[in-house]
This record gives structure tokens, sequence and C-alpha cells, in this order.
């Protein structure tokens, strides 16, 4: 299996403080190797896109696709937009 990132949710990735970025790996990794049944994620409404709580104020939204896995997005909800 692969793992995949959309633009923007590898922006946010490359831009986070290493202890985040380190959390973030840590469930990916768990995507990777086919565990994602022990990740505690939940799916969206009328959606195949999942998301999964990396910390308190981080989400991870993913979806699997035929390669493997796609990261669609990565938020931080504490991060303000300027």
């Amino acid at each position: 299996m692969t793992v995949q990132f959309r633009e923007k949710a590898l922006m946010a990735y490359e831009t986070m403080p290493s202890s985040q970025k380190n959390k973030v790996s840590q469930v990916i990794q768990q995507l990777d190797v086919k565990n994602s049944q022990h990740l505690k994620s939940d799916r969206l409404e009328n959606t195949d896109t999942w998301v999964v709580r990396v910390d308190p104020t981080v989400r991870l939204l993913f979806k699997q696709t035929e390669q493997g896995f796609l990261i669609i997005d990565i938020i931080d909800r504490k991060k303000e937009d300027n």
C-alpha cells in the first residue's frame, strides 16, 4: 500500500511543529501497514472519507484508494489563518 498526499495536506504537514509531525507520521504508518482498524477513525457521513484525531487539535482526513491511502487534509484547529 502506498500513501499519497494532496498538495494542501503536504503543505500542512511540512509546516507543522515537529511534535505534531511525529504524531501524524505515526498515524500514517498505521495506515500503511494495514492497521487502520486499530485507529479511532470515523467515516464522514455519506462520503468515502475518514477522519482521525491525531491529538486534541489536529485532525487527519483520508480515504482509501486502489493503490493505498490518500491524505486529503491535515487540519490544526488551533492554528490561525492570516
